[in-house]
């Protein structure tokens, strides 16, 4: 392998490296910024988000890649984002909430990632989806 090709190989390995690295120091970030906060402030947040101040940590720690995760389930269960919004906001707020204090977080983005997507019996939110799903078919 020429150094110019060795050199393109390891570049989506370098650039993912770059990617990760930012990430971790955003997540780090947001949870500074909410420490910070006063805690009467924080207490208030975390109520209009329908969670504990705990799980607000959680899930500023989180990061973008749980809500891309609950997307992909959403979208495999042929559930729109958008009508959940508007037909079960408090649906999709517990979903998140859900999905962003699940242990099972990295499993999901791995089969995501390799094409093993499915009923997940690992999922806590599925049976909730699956509830979501057979709703939808009726109302069609």
């Amino acid at each position: 392998m020429s150094p110019q090709t060795q050199s393109d190989a390891r570049l989506p390995l370098f650039s993912g490296f770059i990617a990760w690295t930012r990430g971790l120091s955003s997540r780090f970030t947001r949870s500074r910024e909410l420490r910070s906060l006063d805690p009467q402030e924080l207490g208030s947040i975390a109520r209009d988000l329908g969670v504990t101040v705990p799980e607000l940590f959680r899930l500023a720690s989180q990061g973008a890649n749980i809500e891309w995760l609950l997307e992909k389930r959403l979208a495999e269960m042929g559930l729109s984002e958008s009508l959940m919004r508007a037909r079960h906001p408090k649906v999709l707020r517990d979903l998140d909430r859900v999905c962003g204090n699940c242990a099972s977080a990295r499993r999901c983005a791995s089969d995501f990632a390799h094409n093993r997507s499915g009923r997940s019996e690992y999922c806590p939110n599925t049976q909730t989806l699956e509830a979501l799903q057979k709703s939808a078919e009726v109302d069609r």
